[in-house]
């Protein structure tokens, strides 16, 4: 089930209590967003322009979210953004769905300074060490900031960053490898954590990403393995690693494997014992507290008088083994594709993974096939749109900025998913089943959004006003179709769009508010 109210109360409550040292500035955001509309740099990319290609998709007739195969530039963008985003989508459209999706995958050719300066002017804790943050904080009882402040990032990249495949891949290994960011001194580690572990190896190869989230120290504190010693192995870590980081439920590993495999990793921890030491918050080999006693994992023989070698034995093991290549095939494919992974496609996903070391680049491929988008569109079924993913796509679509990130991360925590906030390891559900019985938040939160009423969330009316205009498109309802998906909502939910509009005698700001608040809370608009 999503996180509900009461779970998340020490969260609400510290969101609203908290307020940012320094306002988000409006023309730093704006900078950030024009990167995103022109995307400088893409051979052949246009500025954005009123005469667009969505235009003729919106037509009359011609959005459905109930016909498929669908658009496959639209679709690429709805699968690998946070978000429909009018410019963007012309752009791709103008430069091809391979040199679109390639472009994305190339992440770090893609400029995106301006919202990391704005960042780190207005979230520090995001550069600092363990120690740093642990000097600045918790010695001076103002936890709530460096936990709020990596929230605030992730919210802020998610809907203004050009990088986004990049960041949908941030959120995916957050939640593969998902770390409670209330569990103790995980408000202060989960920052480091971010940074150095899942955000260099997003788009690198998986056995890196599975070797440093290891030797986390933020994993280290959140499933124990800082208290598996020799002789009294902890086998927390142990177990998730093998059932939720590498071979999945289904695995062929025993309860024996499970100790083997802790025996294995016993010693690594972090210097956590002592605050006044310079790298207190970093990974730590303690041969003293090792079991050098000879091992047996899955099988294979590993000989005894090992140190820090057993553990990375065990995880080149599991990172090479083909239930690894298959579970991260199921879950890269359910994400991307459907909820219900198509298995040959999972089989050829995980065939790429043995290949090429885990590359997950070569894996995403694989999924978009960009040389082939109707294989695609072929495999693609609706997916259902996440809390963290309705907030963040009316952001986009609308280009509605924060003035203060509080609000909205309130926001996210009452409709049941926001950064870090899963208290179980398996990470936030990634199917329709866990979250299409709470509707009833996210409905209420479009209306909230547009009325103005979401606290650090200002409503320009007149630049959303001349984005619907923008369109060219004279009936209403399409051109709200237009910017909020592309064209993409169902026939009926337009003619209720449409319907309402109509029955108003003057159409006003109310009015246009109203109506975009039906279409985001439409059933069309909850999948993507």
């Amino acid at each position: 089930m999503p996180v509900g109210l009461e779970a998340s109360k020490r969260a609400a409550q510290i969101a609203l209590q908290h307020r940012p040292g320094k306002k988000i500035d409006p023309k730093k955001l704006k900078a950030a967003w024009n990167r995103m509309s022109r995307h400088p740099g893409l051979p052949g990319a246009p500025g954005a322009s009123a005469a667009s290609p969505v235009a003729t998709a919106g037509a009359p007739g011609q959005g459905s979210g109930e016909k498929w195969p669908r658009d496959a530039v639209q679709l690429l963008l709805d699968r690998t953004s946070h978000g429909f985003h009018l410019g963007e989508y012309e752009i791709a459209k103008t430069v091809g769905y391979p040199i679109w999706f390639e472009y994305q995958l190339a992440h770090e050719s893609i400029d995106d300074s301006p919202l990391e300066d704005l960042l780190a002017e207005i979230l520090p804790s995001l550069a600092m060490s363990a120690k740093e943050i642990y000097d600045a904080y918790w010695t001076t009882n103002q936890l709530e900031i460096p936990f709020l402040e990596l929230k605030f990032a992730t919210m802020l990249r998610a809907a203004y960053s050009p990088r986004q495949l990049y960041e949908r891949m941030v959120g995916f290994w957050s939640d593969h490898f998902n770390i409670d960011h209330e569990d103790d001194f995980c408000l202060l580690l989960k920052t480091v954590d971010d940074r150095e572990v899942i955000r260099p190896h997003a788009l690198g190869k998986f056995p890196d990403l599975l070797r440093a989230s290891a030797e986390s120290a933020a994993m280290n504190q959140y499933l124990d393995n800082f208290a598996n010693v020799k002789g009294r192995a902890q086998e927390n870590y142990a177990r998730e690693l093998m059932e939720l980081h590498s071979l999945g439920v289904s695995g062929p590993y025993t309860e024996n494997d499970v100790k083997e495999v802790a025996r294995c990793l016993t010693g690594w921890t972090y210097q956590r014992k002592n605050p006044f030491f310079p790298n207190w918050g970093e990974f730590l080999f303690d041969p003293g507290k090792h079991d050098t006693g000879a091992k047996t994992v899955l099988g294979q023989q590993i000989p005894a008088g090992g140190g820090k070698s057993d553990g990375d034995i065990v995880l080149d093991i599991l990172a090479n083994h083909p239930s690894t290549a298959h579970f991260v095939a199921t879950k890269l494919v359910r994400h991307f594709v459907a909820d219900d992974p198509p298995q040959s496609l999972v089989q050829r996903v995980a065939a790429t993974y043995l290949a090429t070391g885990g590359d997950i680049k070569s894996m995403l491929r694989d999924i978009f096939s960009p040389q082939s988008p109707a294989a695609f569109v072929r495999f693609a079924q609706p997916k259902f749109r996440r809390p963290f993913l309705m907030a963040t796509s009316l952001l986009r679509a609308f280009e509605i900025g924060l003035a203060d990130p509080t609000g909205m991360l309130y926001e996210m925590i009452v409709m049941g998913q926001y950064p870090f906030g899963w208290h179980a390891p398996n990470g936030y559900p990634d199917v329709t089943g866990a979250w299409a019985s709470n509707l009833r938040p996210r409905w209420s939160f479009a209306s909230r959004l547009f009325d103005n009423q979401s606290w650090g969330t200002p409503i320009d009316r007149y630049a959303i006003t001349a984005r619907i205009n923008d369109t060219g498109i004279t009936d209403r309802a399409e051109a709200i179709n237009v910017v909020l998906t592309g064209g993409r909502l169902a026939r009926r939910d337009v003619n209720a769009i449409r319907a309402h509009i109509q029955s108003e005698p003057v159409y006003t700001w109310r009015v246009l508010r109203e109506a975009i608040a039906l279409a985001a809370s439409s059933p069309s608009y909850q999948t993507h």
